[in-house]
């Protein structure tokens, strides 16, 4: 059997069109679906055991986006493509999850930690083609829905074994008894669009995996390195190889250019629609700059001298409205503090606007500078085109800036009452108490100490006199204390 056929027959044509039928309409609503996990379905029951093989993809790099690439750096579940196949065992349409329109996949959420790029899946031996998916929920290119342009999968990947000589580039001599432990890696020259689906799809190769995120056509690492034909980050052993292969430029916003580098300088490249996008090669280097012109696609060929020729693929379309997660300069402000907010906005439409959800906490202007007048926190937001971003303002009381001078040694009468000023206070904000703890014949009134008389001559008394200012709403409350010594006579 020929790893790549010509045409499909009507059974997988049905099967690939429900592998990008229409979900959701956001990366939001994508995420509340939830797909059977391949790795939860396959042999979950001990009473039904199979033997499973473990087949590798490698993604290209452009078939990343929010919808399969929410990887955070720690939690690689977060992250998830698809694979779907109709024959053999545990066949995806038997297990279709809460989907009821869109494809009967399962999900992939296994990523090689050697590179993100690479997932895994263990499949039933008894399948015999795979159906790898860079957005687990699709959708047609007509239905202009957000996922639509990521709707990127594999042709139907043989996953039984390679007679001699039956891969699609002539890169084994000897038959491959199967693909356990194998990647597929996609071949990006190998590119079409499926007549009855509207996917785009491509082909590509096995190749050995060596576990490190490197792979080659030699059974092991070692004979790769021998012969130096060690493969990494989706390479093809061809002798012209262009870097990128696909590229997205937007007719509304950034990027509108991009650079397409060849490891042959003097290859020459032509693109096959300027209204599309235009091209500069630099003639010492080789390197191509397109630049978008309207939205369509155009692709740009590269032809070395002995005649073999490599594609690139050039879509520009138009973006949508996406405000990136807002910062603010100080997350935290004292009342009469400023700071200012800023987010990405990614393809924007009109103006850009700024809002506070608590105007008597935070203010904020047309240009996103604000200022803290009032204690407690506020919403700040940055708004374009219905869509936005926003961060947490806490605001805090000023520090109330009473002083108190106090007299720390008085002299008292035994034989009679004595009043003497021991707490002078300034700056205070807000009512100011005094009181004093120590002895029952001391009070305190308006910063002065009342001594009665009654106190035994010669004794040394000590009492704690403390001062508050109960704050306002700018300011907070303070406290002053100190201990006092009185000298009776």
């Amino acid at each position: 059997m020929k790893f790549f056929k010509k045409s499909l027959s009507l059974l997988l044509a049905v099967c690939m069109l429900a592998s990008v039928a229409m979900i959701v309409a956001s990366a939001e609503e994508t995420a509340k679906v939830h797909r059977p996990v391949v790795s939860d379905i396959v042999n979950s029951d001990p009473e039904i055991q199979v033997d499973t093989y473990r087949y590798y993809f490698y993604m290209p790099e452009h078939w990343r986006n929010e919808y399969n690439d929410t990887y955070d750096g720690q939690d690689l579940a977060s992250c998830s493509a698809g694979i779907y196949w109709y024959t053999g065992d545990y066949k995806s349409d038997d297990y279709p999850g809460e989907c009821t329109n869109g494809w009967p996949g399962y999900t992939i959420k296994n990523r090689d930690a050697a590179d993100d790029h690479i997932f895994y899946a263990d499949v039933p031996v008894s399948v015999g083609k795979v159906i790898f998916n860079g957005t687990v929920d699709g959708g047609k290119p007509e239905d202009n829905l957000p996922q639509s342009k990521y709707a990127y999968q594999t042709i139907d990947i043989n996953s039984e074994s390679y007679e001699a000589g039956d891969d699609k580039y002539g890169f084994y001599e000897d038959a491959i008894e199967n693909f356990n432990n194998m990647i597929f890696v996609i071949d990006e020259d190998a590119k079409a669009v499926n007549d009855y689906s509207g996917a785009t799809t491509w082909g590509g190769d096995w190749f050995y995996y060596y576990g490190d995120g490197t792979y080659g056509i030699y059974p092991t690492k070692a004979e790769a390195e021998q012969n130096n034909k060690v493969l990494s980050n989706g390479e093809f052993p061809q002798t012209l190889q262009i870097d990128p292969k696909s590229i997205m430029l937007y007719s509304n916003g950034e990027p509108s250019t991009a650079n397409i580098t060849p490891n042959d300088p003097e290859a020459e490249a032509v693109i096959d629609d300027e209204s599309v996008a235009t091209i500069t090669q630099n003639p010492e280097t080789g390197v191509v700059t397109v630049k978008a012109v309207a939205n369509g696609t155009a692709k740009v060929t590269f032809t070395d001298a002995n005649g073999v020729s490599r594609v690139a693929t050039v879509d520009v379309v138009s973006g949508t409205t996406r405000v990136m997660a807002a910062s603010l300069k100080k997350a935290t402000l004292t009342i009469g503090g400023k700071t200012t907010i800023s987010a990405k906005v990614n393809f924007p439409v009109g103006k850009t606007t700024y809002k506070s959800s608590n105007t008597k906490v935070a203010k904020v202007d047309a240009k996103g500078n604000v200022t803290a007048v009032g204690a407690g926190k506020a919403t700040i937001s940055v708004v374009n085109n219905g869509k936005s971003a926003s961060a947490e303002l806490t605001v805090k009381k000023l520090a109330n800036p009473m002083t108190v001078k106090f007299t720390k040694s008085v002299k008292a009468n035994a034989k009679k009452n004595v009043t003497v000023l021991v707490a002078k206070v300034a700056k205070a904000q807000g009512t100011v108490t005094y009181t004093v703890k120590g002895n029952k014949k001391v009070s305190i009134k308006a910063g002065k100490l009342i001594i009665k008389k009654g106190l035994k001559k010669g004794a040394t008394v000590k009492v704690t006199v403390t001062v508050k200012a109960n704050g306002t709403a700018k300011y907070n409350a303070a406290t002053k204390t100190q201990k006092i010594t009185i000298k009776v006579k």
